[in-house]
């Protein structure tokens, strides 16, 4: 496994969904504040994306990801291409273009979490917290409109 430190949650603010690297990807349903698994993360999906997160935005070569996720075993190039569509699959479920993962032509992958609008989170709880709140929007007003918003007229008898 890749020895780096990397954000294992992230969130997509456009549509609602979560990608947390060590169970799946998650939808928010605002009704019930809750987070609903929709997809789980096999071991080796779980691997290679752990591996491009701890090189985000830098060039993950082939080989680089043959010694991190296969550890030495010996595996063909068509291994990591199956490897990186599965991955490719579980993105598509956030954004359907998957901008954030990049091939370079024969040399690896780049991934950029940012061009899907991923955004890394500390936890679920932290995330179902922050949703959870009340907006608050800050809107000034003229004295006319807060005594009268609607500009209606009312008649005394």
């Amino acid at each position: 496994m890749c020895n780096m430190q990397y954000a294992a949650l992230y969130y997509n603010v456009a549509n609602g969904m979560l990608l947390d690297i060590d169970r799946g990807v998650f939808k928010y349903d605002s009704d019930s504040h809750t987070m609903m698994l929709i997809r789980r993360i096999r071991k080796r999906e779980r691997k290679t994306l752990a591996c491009l997160l701890t090189y985000k935005n830098m060039l993950t070569t082939k080989g680089g990801l043959l010694s991190q996720v296969w550890e030495g075993r010996i595996v063909s190039d068509h291994a990591i291409t199956v490897a990186i569509h599965d991955v490719r699959k579980i993105l598509m479920t956030i954004d359907p273009d998957c901008r954030c993962l990049e091939t370079v032509r024969k040399a690896g992958y780049v991934f950029s979490p940012e061009k899907s609008e991923l955004a890394p989170v500390a936890s679920i709880d932290c995330l179902l917290d922050s949703l959870a709140r009340p907006i608050t929007l800050a809107v000034s007003f003229s004295c006319d409109e807060i005594n009268n918003p609607f500009n209606v007229r009312t008649c005394r008898t």
